[in-house]
């Protein structure tokens, strides 16, 4: 029996988000640059309508959501040679059935016309989730597959970046295995407060000027 495509928000036959919905999203205000990234971004501000989304996708396994969000991340990404993810822990695959990055960068890729590949290995099976503050900004550890992002700018994806460590640690092992820039895009992100920075903009730390102390434009 064929069911037709609903909201994952508000159930109304129609696209995923429908146009109201969709609406409702914000737009995330500029990202703080992070450690080891070349440039770094979100599409949204992830409360009310965003957070609804990505839990429909992360937790219900609505993958319509996906197209909607790789159309929104491919719109904010620079000219890359390469896309890439920040991998999940196996403990978390294994319950979802799928990584959310892996699905999203995949799908970015089809969007950009570019290649996709696994370049980022965790170290350790620990995850983010319900850990302290302290521990959440040291963030997981990474190791990259350097011959697959060697001489390559890559664009690394995310679903949510909160303190920026898993894109720090990310970038920072591509960074050693030679990528030649990375730029961080997330399809939210979840402010420390509202109203610091203007909606719809990024930072970028110019290669070559170093990590969360170089130069933003």
């Amino acid at each position: 029996m064929f069911l037709p495509t609903r909201c994952p928000l508000c159930a109304t036959i129609g696209p995923a988000p429908c146009g109201s919905c969709a609406r409702q999203l914000e737009r995330a205000p500029a990202v703080p640059a992070i450690a080891g990234c070349t440039s770094i971004g979100a599409c949204y501000r992830y409360d009310d309508a965003a957070r609804s989304m990505m839990l429909a996708f992360k937790y219900r396994n609505r993958r319509d959501i996906v197209a909607f969000c790789a159309r929104a991340l491919a719109a904010m990404a620079p000219p890359v040679d390469l896309v890439t993810w920040a991998p999940s822990t196996a403990v978390r695959v294994r319950d979802r059935g799928f990584d959310q990055a892996e699905v999203l960068a995949r799908a970015v890729a089809r969007v950009l016309r570019v290649p996709t590949a696994s370049t980022l290995r965790r170290v350790g099976a620990g995850h983010q989730t319900g850990l302290d503050a302290a521990a959440r900004r040291v963030g997981p550890v990474f190791e990259a597959r350097a011959p697959r992002v060697a001489g390559r700018g890559v664009l690394l994806i995310d679903d949510i970046v909160t303190t920026g460590s898993t894109f720090a640690q990310a970038a920072s092992a591509l960074g050693a295995g030679g990528a030649l820039a990375v730029h961080a895009r997330a399809c939210c992100w979840t402010p420390p407060g509202r109203g610091r920075h203007e909606p719809g903009r990024e930072r970028t730390v110019r290669p070559g000027c170093g990590g969360a102390g170089g130069v933003e434009s």
